[in-house]
């Protein structure tokens, strides 16, 4: 019985956790200064990748200044 409530509880967190995760991650990439293509391959990222995706946006950090600059 105590794994049934486990897995339903984990069910929840990931039915929950994926869409906040996801929109927190789009909105942070809508205010960086990237192009429109790597947007959109990051948004694709993002929503067909549950958790990773997001994930992956933060630990890779894209670009935050000028477009062909590299950030320090």
């Amino acid at each position: 019985m105590d794994m049934f409530l486990f897995n339903q509880l984990f069910n929840i967190v990931l039915l929950i956790g994926w869409p906040i995760l996801s929109v927190l991650a789009i909105f942070d990439l809508r205010r960086r200064n990237i192009a429109g293509s790597t947007q959109a391959l990051w948004t694709l990222i993002i929503l067909i990748i549950p958790f990773l995706g997001a994930i992956a946006f933060w630990l890779v950090q894209p670009n935050h200044g000028i477009e062909g600059e590299r950030s320090p």
